[in-house]
């Protein structure tokens, strides 16, 4: 395939040969920005005045083991080359004790924090994060040695947790809304919290260790009525637990997408019980639930492979719509730090002592610094500026953000193209050839250093060299560029923000094109 050159003016110095120095201190710069911003706001750290159980693993939990485990390769998935274990998902296990259960619904409900940490994401659904960092309780349920044991033998691999508390423990809470229509926001979400922390709730539950699955066929007829789309979570894998009562509950199957096309379903755990997912590399969905239960509550908490020199595949373009940004985005910048810095002193080490050099030491040394590079514009680029995150959000809703990308990439947002507003080549309709080689795109925010990447993307894809071969080590990634090569076509700025999960630049380009959501 012939890739034409660059629409924009090419960079007298492409990002391919940016210091990784330079890239590293503009990480530290925003790390203080975001902290003065933070102190700025105030609160600080206090002790705790809650009242709160004291958390005892030997009453709480209940560790045991999945029943099945799915490598990669029974799905039809050739593993990822990021991938650290060949287990991309469990059955459920068990994990808590039913005398833990009202226990952590009165953690992640507690009307004493819940504007804090809590958001309604829709008609039928609130989402509760940050709780870890307001209850010890919680904290230490959520990252106990045993849970952390239990976790890393299902995954087959010793993880940890990527974040101090933002992703410690995010509830999903699947509840009818519409019972507070007409409650000021301020109070809504104490009344849902003081409703689904008392009376039956308050009393230990019937743990179950999972909820029938239904045939894939019944599972297929469902697919469409997902709270989320088809997606990668942001993060490499995932525990999910259920703290509601499951004893006539129907559905919540998590959703897999196979190699081949086919749809697997994995069951919903049980009340107490949880289930492992390299969501990061397995596309998947999950589907919502019938009971008279009244309230669906699941805890996800992220992790990341412990060892050192594991560098993980993370995006944070699900989350960062529905999250209290500047608490994110420091938490995101010390987890990313907290492997780069160590690399980069590992490659100042070798600089500093190692005399003489052979042709696999520049190799090895070539390898890490891309490596690094690739972690590291990561770690900048996904961190979006918070007033372009919250007017979009105002605007357009956050389910907007769960399906502009793949809209994009199918095409189906071009189902009746406009002529291009943006310039005057003869016939001209935005769709995707168009907006790849429209003189008139160049224009939407030049100094965005994304289209430095943009450039730097087009020279990888013409020399299929060892930065091509990186970014293609990520399932998402190479989707993209997979569907991309397919179509015979120059690769333009949309691509790339496609492939990094910057879907609110995404949305914002479209519409500068005159695409309306």
């Amino acid at each position: 395939m012939t890739i034409e050159e660059p629409i924009f003016q090419s960079p007298a110095e492409s990002s391919v040969n940016e210091s990784l120095e330079k890239i590293m201190s503009e990480i530290h710069d925003v790390k203080l920005d975001v902290q003065e911003q933070l102190k700025a706001r105030g609160g600080s750290a206090r002790v705790c005045d809650l009242q709160e159980p004291e958390f005892d693993p030997k009453l709480h939990i209940c560790a045991g083991t999945p029943s099945q485990k799915y490598v990669f390769e029974d799905l039809g998935i050739e593993k990822p080359a990021c991938a650290a274990s060949e287990i991309a998902a469990t059955a459920p296990f068990p994990l808590y004790t039913p005398e833990s259960i009202p226990l952590v619904r009165k953690a992640i409900l507690n009307p004493a924090y819940i504007n804090e940490t809590g958001v309604m994401f829709g008609r039928r659904t609130l989402i509760v994060r940050n709780v870890a960092a307001y209850s010890p309780f919680f904290r230490r349920l959520c990252s106990d040695p045993a849970v952390m044991r239990a976790l890393s033998e299902a995954a087959g691999v010793e993880l940890e947790p990527v974040m101090e508390t933002m992703e410690l423990g995010h509830a999903n809470i699947q509840v009818d809304l519409s019972k507070y229509h007409g409650i000021k926001d301020k109070d809504k979400l104490r009344a849902i919290a003081t409703d689904l922390t008392s009376g039956k709730y308050s009393q230990p539950g019937q743990v179950r260790h999972e909820v029938q699955k239904r045939s894939n066929e019944e599972i297929g007829k469902k697919v469409d009525q997902a709270l989320i789309p088809w997606h990668y979570d942001s993060y490499p894998w995932v525990c999910v637990a259920m703290i509601s009562d499951t004893t006539d509950m129907v559905g919540g199957e998590t959703v897999i997408r196979r190699g081949d096309g086919v749809i697997q379903g994995i069951s919903q755990p049980g009340m107490g019980s949880a289930m492992m997912l390299q969501g990061g590399l397995v596309k998947h969905l999950a589907l919502p639930t019938s009971s008279s239960a009244g309230d669906r509550i699941t805890i996800i908490t992220s992790f990341r492979p412990k060892a050192v020199g594991l560098y993980d595949s993370s995006f944070m373009t699900n989350i960062r719509c529905y999250s209290d940004l500047p608490l994110l985005y420091l938490q995101w910048i010390q987890y990313r730090l907290d492997r780069l810095d160590p690399a980069m002193k590992k490659l100042q080490d070798k600089k500093d002592f190692c005399i003489v050099k052979d042709a696999q030491d520049e190799q090895d040394e070539l390898a890490l610094v891309v490596t690094l590079k690739e972690y590291a514009k990561r770690t900048l680029r996904q961190m979006v500026p918070f007033e372009t995150v919250q007017a979009l959000n105002d605007r357009l809703g956050m389910h907007i953000f769960y399906s502009v990308r793949d809209d994009y990439v199918s095409g189906a947002l071009f189902s009746d193209p406009k002529k291009c507003p943006r310039c005057t080549t003869p016939g001209a309709k935005v769709d995707k050839v168009h907006l790849a080689v429209c003189p008139g795109s160049a224009t939407w925010q030049p100094n965005n250093p994304v289209w430095w990447d943009c450039y730097e993307t087009q020279q990888a894809l013409k020399v299929k060299g060892v930065y091509l071969n990186k970014r293609l080590e990520e399932l998402q990634v190479r989707e993209i560029i997979n569907n991309w090569s397919k179509e015979s076509r120059n690769w333009g700025i949309a691509d790339e923000l496609a492939i990094q999960g910057l879907n609110e630049y995404l949305i914002e380009f479209l519409e500068y094109f005159g695409i309306q959501f």
